[in-house]
């Protein structure tokens, strides 16, 4: 009987350990210490990495290093390249794909519990799609965790709406036009005396990119196919016309033509040229009635002109769409491939991205949420973000191969529209071929 029972103790043991007995396997407590490079303010990271409410990683210190965004690109990389990289670093959407082979993708889960570990379904349920793209491999590797989803939307100067008796904001691109038009004032040689609204140019129109972008999406187009990869920015697709008839239709030329028209003197909806001052700056001062921006704005606006009369709408949508589709970019952590301490510092980051520590930064960010359990917009939601919020499920996003050359292509592209000295099918081919040079670096 003694020896029966000794056998069934160390059996019991045995269980215990393995884990097989679920909630009496102690946790295994992390210990490492970690370094975080990031182009967020000390002051703002600072509570948000010493968060450790959490018992398995209590043991992992974490030092963070604030670099300016300016620089923070060029001396991260020659970091890495000479072996004296961080663990752990932040970097923006926009550089997934030219630096994806410096992350370490997160373990997948074999169905067990792990603090280090997430599948590609947990991924998907967890963040919103926008993030989606660039993060989660075709493979279904993972390569960072996004800290939020910040989307355009549209500004607009309430005392101007008021002059103009526009009781509301344009919630579709056809009163958009109306909009701009009616609060336009147009000089008999053709100088703006007051704009309507901030379209139409490159220099001086804050995220130009991402406006073309998603007026892209919105007509039915895609700039990048993420599972080839290739340039799709020149496809086009079928639509039924008023008439019953089929033709096929190039969804970026329309998007084009029409953010072009906005600086076009021959156009109704003409509001905006060259001449014109930065348009968040244009905004500030009261120069122009709307302006599309991201949330990030919000500040800036308000430290430029705290008495300005602003309110924030839903990004316009085309009139009768079944789907709402909006734009979103964001921010991620990812591990670096050098790191001496992978598992840890995946599990660190899994950590400070999930539910809590991740509402905690949003809070002191003033940003909205990339996880779909933070997505509300009740009476706790601050107010000025509740667009956002609202908008962060329905935004995309696209695989940007290298964000200053993506600036130089589109900016080509808006420009030689403007002067028409080539048609819309050779400067989308033109656009079409340099993006795919891009994706075969």
């Amino acid at each position: 009987m003694m020896f029966g029972g000794l056998i069934i103790l160390v059996l019991f043991t045995l269980l215990i350990l393995s884990g097989a007995i679920p909630g009496l396997k102690k946790k295994e407590v992390l210990r490492a210490n970690l370094e975080m490079w990031g182009f967020k303010s000390e002051a703002l990271m600072k509570d948000f990495i010493s968060r450790k409410q959490d018992p398995a990683i209590a043991g992992i210190i974490v030092k963070y290093r604030e670099i300016q965004e300016e620089q923070y690109e060029s001396i991260l990389i020659n970091a890495l390249a000479e072996g004296t990289g961080p663990d752990i670093f932040m970097l923006k959407d926009s550089q997934i794909f030219k630096h994806k082979n410096k992350l370490e993708p997160l373990k997948k889960t074999d169905g067990t519990e792990s603090v280090s570990a997430m599948s590609a379904e947990n991924f998907k349920n967890t963040f919103v799609d926008a993030t989606h793209t660039g993060l989660l491999e075709n493979n279904g590797e993972i390569l960072g965790l996004p800290l939020f989803l910040d989307t355009l939307a549209l500004f607009y100067n309430k005392d101007t709406f008021n002059s103009a008796n526009i009781p509301n904001p344009p919630q579709t691109w056809d009163e958009f036009l109306i909009a701009a038009e009616t609060m336009s004032k147009i000089s008999p040689i053709g100088d703006i005396i007051e704009s309507g609204a901030a379209l139409g140019e490159t220099l001086n129109i804050e995220h130009f990119i991402d406006i073309i972008s998603v007026l892209i999406f919105q007509s039915g187009g895609e700039i990048i196919d993420q599972e080839k990869p290739e340039s799709v920015i020149y496809k086009g697709i079928t639509e039924k016309q008023k008439d019953g008839t089929v033709r096929t239709v190039i969804p970026a030329e329309k998007a084009l033509s029409f953010y072009t028209s906005f600086a076009n003197p021959q156009k109704e909806n003409y509001s905006w040229n060259k001449g014109k001052q930065n348009s968040l700056n244009a905004f500030v001062a009261g120069d122009t009635a709307m302006y599309i921006g991201f949330a990030k704005d919000i500040p800036v606006i308000k430290a430029k002109n705290p008495h300005l009369n602003f309110g924030i709408a839903p990004f316009p949508q085309l009139k009768g769409a079944k789907t709402k589709i909006n734009y979103g970019r964001f921010d991620f952590l990812a591990v670096s491939r050098l790191s001496q301490n992978k598992d840890t510092a995946q599990a660190y980051i899994l950590y400070i991205t999930s539910k809590e520590p991740n509402a905690d930064y949003l809070l002191k960010s003033g940003l909205p949420p990339a996880r779909r359990d933070l997505i509300t917009t009740d009476s706790k939601t601050p107010a000025e973000l509740r667009v956002f919020y609202g908008q962060s499920l329905s935004a995309k996003s696209w695989l940007i191969p290298d964000e200053n050359q993506i600036y130089l292509i589109f900016k080509d592209i808006v420009e030689s529209l403007s002067s028409k000295i080539f048609s819309p099918s050779t400067i989308l081919t033109r656009a079409n071929d340099r993006l795919n040079q891009l994706l075969k670096k």
